[in-house]
C-alpha cells in the first residue's frame, strides 16, 4: 500500500474491531483505539461495537485532532448529544415498552403489595424494568438515524473542517467500518479510510499495542470494571507512544517525499 507522506495529511492507525476483554464475574468491557503517528491517539469504552459506536469514535478522532476550538466545541456537541446517547434511547425505549399490559399488570401488582421501605419498593421496580430488554438493533439504527439527521442539519461544519488537515484512517474490513454511515461521517469529518487486505492483522501496528497491553494486563486480577478501564487506559496511553511499532510500518507501506 503506498500514499504520500505530509502535504498537509496525517497518518493514524486504527485496529480492527480493537476490543480487549477481560471477565469479571461475567463482565466485561469492550475498547475501542485509535493509534496516532503525528497527532493525538484516543481511547473509548463504547457498551457496544458496531457501526454507530465507531460513527462517534470517528467524531471523537477528529475532535482530539482539531485545530479550530470553534469547531471542535461543535462537534463536541454533536457527540454529546441526548439523541445519540446509547443509554439515554436504550431508556426511553424502555419506558415505551413498560406500557404494554403485561407489564402494566406486573408494576400494578408490585405496588400493590406492601413495602417496608422504599427501598423494597424500589428493588422490586428494578427486578421488572430489569427483565426489560431492548433489542441492539433498535437502538443502533435509532442512532444512525439520528447521526445523518445531525450531518443534514450540520452541513455548514463541513466546509469549516475542509481547512482542517486530513485524517488517514488504516483499518480492517469488519463490518461495521464498512457501513454507510460511517464512510458518510468519515466524509463528512476529513477522515479518509483506507482498508487493509483480508485477514492481514501483522499489516496493522496497533495490533502490537493490543498484544503488550494483554500480555500486561491478563496477569493482574482486578476487583471491578472501573479499576480494569483505568489499567487498560493506563497501559494505551504507556505502549501507544512506542514508535518501534510503527517505524518499520511507515517504511515499509508510506513513500515518504
Amino acid at each position: 500500500m503506498h500514499n504520500k507522506h505530509g502535504s498537509g495529511k496525517t497518518w493514524h492507525k486504527k485496529g480492527r474491531k480493537n476490543y480487549i476483554i477481560k471477565t469479571l464475574n461475567r463482565e466485561s468491557v469492550n475498547v475501542m483505539g485509535f493509534q496516532s503517528e503525528n497527532g493525538f491517539s484516543v481511547l473509548s469504552f463504547p457498551k457496544r461495537g458496531n457501526r454507530a459506536t465507531f460513527s462517534l469514535h470517528l467524531l471523537e478522532i477528529r475532535i482530539a485532532n482539531m485545530e479550530n476550538s470553534e469547531v471542535r466545541e461543535k462537534l463536541i456537541e454533536m457527540l454529546n448529544s441526548n439523541e445519540v446517547n446509547e443509554e439515554i434511547i436504550e431508556e426511553e425505549l424502555k419506558k415505551n415498552l413498560l406500557t404494554t399490559e403485561e407489564l402494566k399488570e406486573q408494576i400494578h401488582k408490585a405496588t400493590e403489595i406492601p413495602a417496608d421501605s422504599q427501598s423494597v419498593l424500589e428493588k422490586r421496580m428494578n427486578r421488572i424494568f430489569g427483565k426489560v430488554k431492548v433489542k441492539a438493533k433498535q437502538i443502533v439504527d435509532i442512532q444512525e438515524n439520528e447521526l445523518n439527521l445531525l450531518l443534514d442539519e450540520n452541513m455548514e461544519l463541513k466546509e469549516e473542517l475542509s481547512e482542517e488537515r486530513r485524517i488517514v484512517v488504516v483499518l480492517d474490513n469488519y463490518s461495521a467500518h464498512l457501513a454507510h454511515i460511517v464512510k458518510r461521517i468519515a466524509k463528512f469529518l476529513k477522515i479518509k479510510l483506507i482498508f487493509l487486505p483480508t485477514h492481514s492483522p501483522k499489516l496493522n501496528p496497533i495490533e502490537q499495542v493490543w498484544r503488550a497491553m494483554k500480555k500486561k494486563i491478563s496477569s493482574i486480577d482486578f476487583k471491578c470494571l472501573k479499576e480494569l478501564s483505568k489499567k487498560i487506559k493506563f497501559y494505551y496511553f504507556k505502549y501507544i507512544k512506542n514508535k518501534t511499532f510503527t517505524d518499520k510500518w511507515m517504511e515499509k507501506f508510506i513513500i515518504k517525499r
